[in-house]
C-alpha cells in the first residue's frame, strides 16, 4: 500500500480521498439533490475552486452510498492536441462505457441488429445488459470539449442529443420490423423500448460558460440549471486546514504521518492570508500550501509516540511572528520543487525564464497563445529543441496548476500563470535568480578578469621567456656563423690550394702528357733510327763487301790503277745514291751514338770502324731486325718491311780479323762518297 498526503496539494482529490475532504459539506448536500432534480446540469466555478474534487470525493461517494442502483460515469477529455492519438470527444465516452460493461454487454444489440458503434447504441448495450435505469454522466472539466474541431464537437452534441432526448434514434427505428421474429423475447422489446433515467453534469470554469452557447441548436435548456461553486467561506477552509490533520492513520501507513494538530491561532492566520475581498479562499492554493507544510515541517518534527502541534513558530522562517513571507516561501518552494524534480536538467533553466520571464511580467499574468508560445517563445527564444519538448513542459506546468489553459473567443488556447497567489512569490523568485544570476555573472568576470591576467602574466613570462631563448639562439646563430664564416674561410683557402693542386696536376699532366709523348716519339725515333742503323749496316755490308769483291779481284788480278778507277766509277755510276745513302747513315750512326756529327767521311776511318763494329755488336746483342729496302720500277724505295732474321757477325768479325785490310776498305767508302 502507497501511503498518501493528507493535503493532496494541486491535485484534485480522489474518490478514495473522500475522508479527507472537508469544507465543502454544504455544497455537497445541495448539488446533490439539484442533480436529480435537473436532466442536466452545469456545474461552474473559477480555476482552483475544487469542482473536481466536489465531484470525485463529494457527490460520487455519496452516489455509492445513498443511490446504489444509480450508474455513473466520469468523462474527462483532455485537451485536443493535433497528430496526437488521443481519442475524439465521442469515442472518450464509449471507451468510459466500455471500462465499466461486462463482456456480455457488449453484443446485446447484436443479436438482432444491423449496429452503427454510436453512444446510444454502447450505452443501450450497457443499460439491458446491467438493467440500469438511471445513469448519470460527469464530464468534468468540459471546457476542454471546444478545443476540438467543429465537426467532432458537432458529433458529441448530435449524438449526446439522442441519449437524451430520443428513445430510439432513426437508425435503430429503421429495423424495428426485425423485433417481430419468434426468438425475440418480450423482455428485450420492453428493454429495448424504455428509455432509462439520464442525467447529465457539465463541469466547467466560469470564464468559459458562454461556449456553452454553441451546444444550443441540440441542447436548448443546457444553461437553464447551473450551479456556482464558490471559494471556501472561513468555516469550510478553516475545516480544510484543521480536519485532515487530526485523521488517524489506520490502518498504519495509510497516511506518510501519523495524526498531528494544527494550532487555532495559525490556521486561522493561515486562511486569512489566503481569503479574497469576498472572504473566499481558493482551495488549490490552501491545498498546495497544507502539502508543503506537512512535506517540509510535519515530518521534520512528529514523533511517533506523541501528538504534534504544528504552532506558527515552526513555519515562522524568518521570525517576525506573521505568515505571509512564510506563505510566499511555501509558494516558491513548490514551484521550485515542481521544476527541479519534474523537469528535464537540461530545461530547468529554459522553464524558470518561462515562468519567471514570460508569463509574469511587471507583477502581472500574462496570457499567451499556444503556438506563439511554443515556437516563438520557448524554441526560438528561449533555446528548447522542439515544439514536442516545449509542449511537455506546458503540461507539467498545467498538471501542476503552476499554469493553465483556456480558449478565447477566437478559439485560441491561452496559456497563463495558474493562480494569482503565484504571481508575488514567483516576481520574488525572479529577483532573487536575477540578483544571484548577477553575482554569478560579476563573480564569472571577475573571475574572467582573473584568467585573464593570469593568461596575460602567463603569457608575458612566455613572451620573455621566448625572448630569452630567441636571445640564445641569436648568440648561439652568431657563433654558428662565426664558425661558418671561418669554416668558409678555410674551405675558401682550400679551395684555392685545391685550384692551385688542380693547376699543377693540370701542368704536370700535361708535362707528363708532353713527356710521355715525346718519349713515345723518342722511343719511336729511336726505334725508327735503329731499324735504319740496322738497315744501314746491312747496306754497308754489302758495300763492304762489294767493295772487298773488288778489292780481292783487283788484288789476284794485279790489275792497274786504272782499272779500280774504272770500277769505282762503276760503282758510283750504278751505286751513287747508296753512298750518299751510306754517308747519311754514318752521321746517323754517330748522332745515335753521341759522337760528333760530320758532313762527310771523316779522315780516321779507325774510329768510324769502331763505331761501326760498336754499333753493330748492340744491334746483336739487341736481336734487332733486317731491314730490307724494296724498291719498285724505278729504283726508288716504296715501304719497308721488317723480318726478324739474324744478324750475320762474320762481317764484323772478318773485319776484326783483317782490322788491316779494313782500314784501306773504309778510306774507299769514303773517297767513294766524297765523290
Amino acid at each position: 500500500m502507497t501511503s498518501k498526503n493528507r493535503y493532496p496539494g494541486p491535485k484534485p482529490f480522489r474518490t478514495d480521498e473522500k475522508d479527507i475532504f472537508f469544507g465543502r459539506e454544504t455544497d455537497i448536500a445541495e448539488f446533490y439533490k439539484y442533480i436529480f432534480l435537473h436532466q442536466s446540469v452545469v456545474l461552474f466555478g473559477k480555476s482552483g475552486y475544487g469542482k473536481s474534487s466536489l465531484i470525485n470525493a463529494g457527490i460520487i461517494p455519496l452516489l455509492a452510498e445513498k443511490n446504489k442502483q444509480v450508474h455513473y460515469f466520469e468523462v474527462k477529455f483532455g485537451p485536443y492536441i493535433a497528430d496526437s492519438d488521443r481519442f475524439s470527444p465521442i469515442e472518450k465516452v464509449k471507451a468510459v462505457i466500455k471500462e465499466k460493461s461486462s463482456e456480455k454487454s457488449s453484443l446485446v444489440l447484436e443479436k438482432y441488429f444491423q449496429t452503427d458503434g454510436s453512444f446510444w447504441h454502447k450505452l443501450k448495450n450497457y443499460q439491458i445488459s446491467h438493467e440500469a435505469n438511471e445513469i448519470i454522466f460527469f464530464f468534468d472539466q468540459f471546457e476542454e470539449l471546444f478545443t476540438y474541431p467543429e465537426d467532432l464537437i458537432l458529433e458529441f452534441k448530435q449524438q449526446l442529443a439522442d441519449v437524451l432526448y430520443t428513445t430510439v434514434p432513426t437508425f435503430f427505428r429503421n429495423q424495428e420490423d426485425l423485433l417481430d421474429e419468434e426468438d425475440v423475447s418480450e423482455e428485450f422489446r420492453l428493454n429495448f423500448y424504455q428509455k432509462p433515467e439520464i442525467k447529465v453534469v457539465f463541469a466547467i470554469r466560469s470564464d468559459r460558460l458562454g461556449q456553452l452557447e454553441e451546444l444550443k441548436d441540440y441542447h436548448p435548456t443546457i444553461l437553464k440549471d447551473c450551479y456556482e461553486l464558490k471559494g471556501l467561506d472561513k468555516q469550510g477552509a478553516l475545516a480544510a486546514v484543521l480536519e485532515p490533520a487530526t485523521i488517524p492513520d489506520e490502518p498504519k501507513g495509510t497516511f506518510k504521518t501519523a495524526a498531528f494538530e494544527i494550532q487555532q491561532d495559525l490556521a486561522e492566520k493561515l486562511v486569512a492570508e489566503l481569503q479574497d475581498k469576498n472572504g473566499r479562499v481558493e482551495t488549490s492554493t490552501l491545498q498546495i500550501i497544507c502539502w508543503q507544510v506537512e512535506d517540509k515541517f510535519v515530518q521534520n518534527w512528529i514523533q511517533e509516540d506523541e501528538k504534534f502541534v504544528l504552532t506558527l513558530e515552526h513555519i515562522d522562517v524568518d521570525g517576525d511572528g506573521e505568515i505571509k513571507d512564510d506563505i510566499e516561501s511555501v509558494f516558491n518552494n513548490y514551484y521550485k520543487d515542481t521544476i527541479e524534480n519534474k523537469i528535464y536538467p537540461q530545461f530547468k533553466d529554459a522553464t524558470y525564464r518561462l515562468v519567471e520571464e514570460v508569463m509574469v511580467q511587471n507583477g502581472q499574468r500574462i496570457p499567451f497563445e499556444y503556438n506563439y508560445l511554443t515556437s516563438v517563445i520557448m524554441v526560438e527564444q528561449l533555446g528548447l529543441p522542439d515544439r514536442k519538448v516545449a509542449r511537455k513542459i506546458l503540461d507539467i506546468l498545467r498538471e501542476a496548476s503552476l499554469l493553465k489553459v483556456e480558449q478565447d473567443s477566437q478559439k485560441r488556447f491561452m496559456y497563463e500563470l495558474g493562480h494569482d497567489t503565484l504571481v508575488e512569490p514567483i516576481s520574488k523568485a525572479a529577483k532573487i535568480r536575477e540578483e544571484r544570476e548577477e553575482q554569478i555573472r560579476a563573480w564569472e568576470e571577475a573571475e574572467k578578469a582573473r584568467e585573464e591576467a593570469l593568461k596575460s602574466q602567463e603569457e608575458k613570462e612566455k613572451a620573455d621567456e621566448q625572448a630569452r631563448i630567441a636571445q640564445e639562439l641569436t648568440e648561439i646563430a652568431q657563433t654558428e656563423k662565426q664558425k661558418a664564416d671561418e669554416q668558409a674561410a678555410k674551405f675558401l683557402v682550400m679551395k684555392r690550394k685545391a685550384e692551385i693542386r688542380s693547376m699543377i696536376a693540370a701542368v704536370f699532366f700535361v708535362i707528363a702528357v708532353i713527356t710521355a709523348g715525346t718519349t713515345v716519339y723518342f722511343a719511336l725515333k729511336v726505334k725508327e733510327e735503329r731499324n735504319n742503323l740496322y738497315k744501314s749496316l746491312v747496306v754497308t755490308k754489302n758495300i763492304i763487301e762489294s767493295i772487298q769483291t773488288n778489292d780481292s779481284v783487283n788484288n789476284s788480278a794485279s790489275t792497274s790503277a786504272e782499272k779500280t778507277t774504272v770500277q769505282a766509277d762503276s760503282i758510283k755510276s750504278n751505286n751513287k745514291s747508296t753512298y750518299k745513302g751510306l754517308l747519311s747513315l754514318l752521321n746517323k750512326i754517330i748522332h745515335f751514338t753521341d759522337t760528333t756529327k760530320i758532313s762527310a767521311a771523316p779522315s780516321d776511318t779507325t774510329k768510324i770502324y769502331n763505331q761501326i763494329v760498336q754499333e753493330g755488336n748492340r744491334l746483336i746483342d739487341k736481336n734487332a731486325e733486317e731491314i730490307h729496302l724494296i724498291e719498285n720500277d724505278n729504283g726508288k724505295p716504296t715501304s719497308i718491311k721488317i723480318k726478324p732474321i739474324p744478324f750475320d757477325s762474320s762481317l764484323i768479325k772478318g773485319l776484326d780479323e783483317k782490322k788491316q785490310r779494313k782500314r784501306p776498305i773504309l778510306n774507299r767508302i769514303k773517297n767513294k762518297l766524297e765523290q
